[in-house]
């Protein structure tokens, strides 16, 4: 899920607390710290190998822990050729317009703090010991999973209050719906129907071609009204 704000403060962003949590039967479902050490994290993908090294070389320099973590986020959020999408589907919406940017990529760099990036459930999440992608389980439907959503993600949705979300395929959208059914978010600052910007979405150019007018319209709107 991104977020993104005309004038942030980084103040009102919720910072993360890592915690290991069972669900259910051992071992059925986990949340787990990303950055606990590193050593196990040697042969995971380039971007945590690369947000690791950003959050402990500052760290080492006498950077605060907070500032090392945020710095962390920027680096691993959206890289590779997913950010690449995600830049030419917001600037084709006309995002970089309404924040007075030259592109969208600016947000991953000198003009970040127009944005925030989340999860709907912050932490790495394993269900019998594989990854939880959305698709499967419905942990969203549980009492565990409903907690999660409405203690973290909706609490710090309304820390930002005037920002606009962007929720990223069908299994955010999902969850953004039913948020907005039970009168837990305005619909009206939600980009439904964003494709996810992931390289592996093969129907992503024509669900955006598809969705084009209306997100151009509701960030229009979302000018008017922050």
């Amino acid at each position: 899920v991104l977020v993104l704000i005309r004038q942030f403060d980084h103040d009102a962003s919720h910072g993360v607390s890592f915690r290991r949590v069972s669900l259910g039967k051992p071992s059925m479902a986990r949340l787990c710290p990303p950055f606990k050490s590193r050593a196990p994290l040697r042969r995971v993908p380039d971007l945590v190998d690369a947000a690791q090294d950003q959050i402990h070389t500052p760290l080492e320099a006498g950077m605060s822990a907070a500032d090392a973590r945020m710095s962390a986020r920027y680096v691993a959020g959206f890289g590779g050729s997913m950010r690449k999408n995600l830049v030419s589907m917001l600037d084709g919406i006309g995002v970089a317009e309404v924040l007075d940017v030259r592109s969208t990529e600016r947000l991953f760099a000198a003009d970040r703090a127009h944005v925030h990036s989340t999860s709907v459930f912050r932490h790495p999440v394993f269900i019998r010991g594989k990854n939880y992608t959305g698709h499967g389980g419905h942990l969203e439907r549980s009492a565990f999973g409903q907690a999660c959503i409405r203690d973290l993600f909706v609490s710090e949705l309304d820390a930002l209050p005037e920002a606009l979300v962007v929720p990223m395929g069908g299994f955010v959208s999902g969850v953004i719906k039913d948020l907005v059914s039970r009168n837990l978010l305005d619909e009206r600052r939600c980009l439904m129907g964003f494709p996810h910007p992931s390289g592996a979405n093969g129907h992503r150019r024509s669900q955006f071609e598809a969705q084009k007018s209306e997100l151009m319209e509701k960030t229009r709107i979302w000018l008017r009204r922050s």
